[in-house]
């Protein structure tokens, strides 16, 4: 909101580091930015960072067919088109009426579906609200296995997103993990028919709890109960998502599994699903900076597991830490351990004080690994 700072200071005054300052707007229609005068950019970046235009005039379209009308008469120069991938593939996409080159800076970021699996003794009255057959990794194992992540990348979205399997963003801290799920509906079902979910009583086709299931062992269900009515939810912020989730429900019920997709407002699933741990499975998004312990590995610590932590589906399988579950993290990378931590935070620590970077690579890639072998994300 000032006026015109550089038109009173030098460029070695090094008033910040842009090349424009704001002129005018009319809120939610168009933003006006003009070209200062005296950017230092130059100054310090001989014919690196000279601006060659006099300003930027951002206008806000609420109908993707106009922004493209726009394009294609040359009133604006360049658009961003955001989840409606239909129109940049068949408007403005390569053979297109208007060829688009994409030359974007965008934050490292994945397409994320998430399990919930809480163990009991993170079960609170504010916090956890799950479907507790889910704790059983092999119901997490057999729902993973009808997740065609290929259709949804070369169908659903043209092929244009790289296929995520980790965390980790492509990269030298990227580790592909081994023993890749495939995506197989029939062998999911009998994933589950081999873990004692065995029955269908009703012959609806929904697998249910027999004896023998770990579910029913443990006292998170009753004989009976079926693998039905599990929430899938997604947010309204890009319809992609809904689309994944729809797709999974549909997948799902040829291995025995009821999913429900539903459409939510990300305000909600926020203030639900993400702090208060109240969802069953969700399709999202999540991005962070470029170094993976800082953020995209450290929300996994069980630190982070209370209302409004970064994470509310970890920790689980053979990492939470308690009075009897202890670490195995010696065995496989040959940490000294104190039996305090869970695994996945006591290689976590290891790797934040390790200097050499072959070393923590080491570490990240475990990390990486544990996380899959989780079926709590993918």
């Amino acid at each position: 909101t000032l006026a015109n700072p550089f038109g009173t200071l030098d460029g070695d005054e090094m008033f910040g580091s842009g090349p424009f300052y704001f002129d005018s707007m009319l809120d939610g229609v168009w933003y006006k930015f003009n070209t200062a005068p005296n950017y230092h950019g130059a100054e310090d970046y001989p014919d690196v960072r000279d601006v060659d235009v006099d300003g930027i005039l951002y206008t806000v379209f609420t109908d993707s067919n106009a922004l493209t009308i726009a394009m294609n008469s040359g009133d604006v120069d360049t658009i961003a088109l955001l989840a409606d991938i239909n129109t940049f593939t068949n408007v403005l996409g390569v053979g297109s009426t208007v060829p688009v080159t994409k030359m974007a800076v965008q934050e490292p970021g994945i397409c994320d579906v998430a399990i919930n699996a809480v163990p009991e003794c993170f079960d609170t009255p504010t916090y956890y609200d799950g479907n507790p057959i889910l704790r059983d990794p092999a119901v997490r194992k057999a729902i993973m296995m009808c997740l065609d992540k290929d259709y949804i990348v070369n169908d659903m979205l043209y092929g244009l997103p790289v296929m995520a399997d980790s965390v980790v963003q492509p990269g030298f801290w990227h580790y592909t993990p081994e023993n890749q799920l495939p995506f197989d509906p029939m062998a999911a079902r009998q994933v589950l028919i081999d873990a004692g979910y065995d029955n269908d009583v009703d012959g609806d086709g929904m697998l249910e709890a027999g004896p023998n299931s770990l579910a029913v062992i443990e006292g998170w269900c009753s004989v009976g109960d079926e693998l039905s009515g599990i929430r899938c939810q997604a947010p309204d912020t890009d319809p992609n998502y809904f689309y994944v989730a729809m797709k999974w429900e549909g997948d799902a019920q040829d291995a025995g599994v009821g999913l429900e997709a539903m459409q939510l407002s990300e305000g909600v699933m926020t203030n639900l699903a993400w702090y208060q741990c109240d969802y069953d499975i969700w399709v999202w998004h999540w991005g962070w900076g470029p170094e993976p312990i800082g953020g995209a590995l450290s929300c996994w610590m069980i630190s982070e597991i209370v209302t409004g932590g970064d994470n509310c589906q970890m920790p689980m399988g053979d990492w939470w830490y308690n009075d009897y579950n202890y670490t195995n993290a010696q065995a496989e990378i040959g940490l000294e351990l104190d039996g305090r931590w869970s695994e996945f935070d006591q290689v976590m620590s290891e790797a934040q004080r390790t200097i050499d970077v072959g070393d923590r690579k080491l570490m990240v890639d475990h990390l990486q690994q544990m996380i899959y072998d989780s079926y709590t994300e993918n």
